[in-house]
């Protein structure tokens, strides 16, 4: 958050689940793709995001 005083200042991580549901029949795709050997399987990968909460000042 912004409080002034540093040691004021709050912070929180979580972990969100992303289920991704077959409406093709292939395997899903997320870029970027890093191939396991021969594969057309990716690399497991970590997304980062921020989710921001504003407020009127």
């Amino acid at each position: 958050d912004r409080a002034p005083n540093p040691k004021d200042r709050l912070t929180a991580t979580t972990t969100l689940t992303v289920d991704v549901l077959d409406g093709d029949d292939l395997g899903p795709m997320f870029l970027p793709c890093s191939l396991v050997d021969n594969t057309r399987d990716c690399k497991p990968l970590t997304y980062r995001a921020s989710i921001l909460e504003l407020t009127d000042p």
